[in-house]
């Protein structure tokens, strides 16, 4: 279940940072190769959807799936290259990368 944020009647910003804990936001997460390893059941062609706190990183969501932020070197979120550190508004996809080697 999702919920929204209450509207401000006044026009001064209102701060959401003490009620954060109280909505979720869905995610749309697609795992690359050996990170996929740390979700059971994790289906490629569907990816995971969860729910999070709002306000949530990329790097609090890696934690709640138990996908080691070590072993994240890319993150994609809805197509673009950020940090793990962004933070998440909802509705998002994500695509996780692991390092890659070879030659």
């Amino acid at each position: 279940m999702l919920y929204t944020k209450p509207r401000s009647l006044s026009h001064e910003p209102f701060s959401y940072k003490p009620y954060l804990s109280l909505w979720k936001m869905a995610l749309k997460i697609f795992l690359s190769s050996t990170l996929r390893k740390h979700v059971d059941g994790y289906d490629p062609v569907k990816g995971l959807e969860i729910e999070v706190d709002e306000g949530s990183t990329v790097a609090e969501v890696c934690t709640k799936m138990k996908i080691p932020v070590d072993n994240i070197k890319v993150a994609f979120v809805n197509g673009k290259s950020q940090k793990l550190d962004f933070i998440l508004q909802g509705e998002e996809r994500i695509g996780l990368f692991p390092p890659v080697g070879g030659g």
